[in-house]
């Protein structure tokens, strides 16, 4: 009992500093205004590439989410400073399902597609939207869909959604490495859980972002 006693000091301890490391690695708390503004987000990986403001040409690539599905990786080196590159430079129209949207750390609206007659495990791909303008129309039609009440605070959150449209997306593609393994950039798939319980879809690495134009085809 004594060896115990002298542990649970220790043990306390180690309790303590294991907390304090997850708060320091934790996200900041942000507050979402309203659907157009977003305070103390944590601006991360090619800030400047995924915030670009340019228009869309008159003519662009049309694309569901099965063929970005099948595009390979880029390939190459990564980092923070990285320039838009290969495909990166080019622009897409996606039309797909919408099958869930959160609410990310650095204010982004995270929305995934799947093709609209994709079963549950049908391959998504996430487009993006930043807050401010030019983007805050997008975003208020992207919170017509959810139950989330503004404003709110949060470290990032799935947003309850009331329906799941058809809607089109104009941008560039972007292939957000952070979300690759093993820094194989060769690679056009994330992690993810297939578990009984909790299965999640494939998701491509190659995103639509930013959107600069959001059309809704239909509601489902």
């Amino acid at each position: 009992m004594k060896d115990i006693k002298l542990c649970l000091p220790l043990i306390v301890l180690l309790l303590v500093c294991q907390s304090n490391a997850f708060a320091k690695t934790a996200y900041p708390l942000i507050t979402v205004e309203n659907a157009c503004n977003v305070t103390g987000a944590h601006h991360d990986y090619r800030w400047d590439v995924k915030t670009e403001k340019d228009t869309a040409p008159p003519f662009v690539t049309t694309v569901k989410p099965s063929d970005i599905a099948a595009w390979p990786g880029p390939g190459g080196h990564f980092d923070n400073n990285t320039k838009r590159t290969g495909r990166e430079k080019k622009w897409y129209e996606l039309t797909g399902r919408v099958t869930l949207v959160r609410i990310e750390p650095d204010g982004d609206l995270h929305i995934q597609l799947a093709d609209e007659k994709a079963d549950s495990d049908g391959a998504n791909v996430v487009v993006k939207i930043p807050y401010g303008e030019p983007w805050c129309g997008i975003r208020k039609e992207v919170f017509s869909w959810t139950k989330r009440k503004l404003p709110f605070k949060t470290r990032g959150v799935k947003l309850a959604l009331t329906h799941n449209p058809i809607i089109a997306v104009t941008g560039r593609a972007f292939y957000d490495a952070v979300d690759g393994a093993d820094n194989d950039t060769t690679l056009n798939e994330r992690k993810r859980t297939k578990s009984k319980r909790h299965p999640t879809p494939p998701v491509t690495i190659w995103e639509i972002h930013p959107v600069m134009n959001l059309r809704v085809l239909r509601d489902n």
